[in-house]
């Protein structure tokens, strides 16, 4: 479906953050899609944030860049436009508090 600018409308789910696994990663109990999507979603979904790349979490960097994440989003609802699937079959996408 496209948005009203002409531009492919991305597809969106909501949900609480039930898990951050580490700076660039969380699970999400998804409770809402958006009316458009053409995909289904699982009830939980790991989401790894697009244009983001954690350091290690065996390094003092990576441990600070998950604590990071958790505490900015660890229980809280957002909102996830997906744009695409990793190989793992994790949705990438750009997170939002909602």
């Amino acid at each position: 479906m496209r948005a009203r600018t002409g531009e492919l409308r991305r597809e969106v789910i909501e949900g609480y953050v039930t898990e951050v696994v580490d700076g660039d990663t969380f699970v999400l109990d998804v409770d809402r899609h958006a009316r458009w999507n053409s995909r289904s979603y699982d009830d939980v979904e790991r989401v790894r944030l697009q244009n983001v790349s954690a350091p290690e979490l065996s390094t003092s960097v990576g441990r600070a860049a998950l604590a990071r994440l958790r505490a900015r989003i660890q229980g809280r609802r957002v909102r996830v436009e997906i744009h695409a699937r990793d190989r793992y079959g994790w949705l990438i996408g750009i997170a939002r508090l909602a």
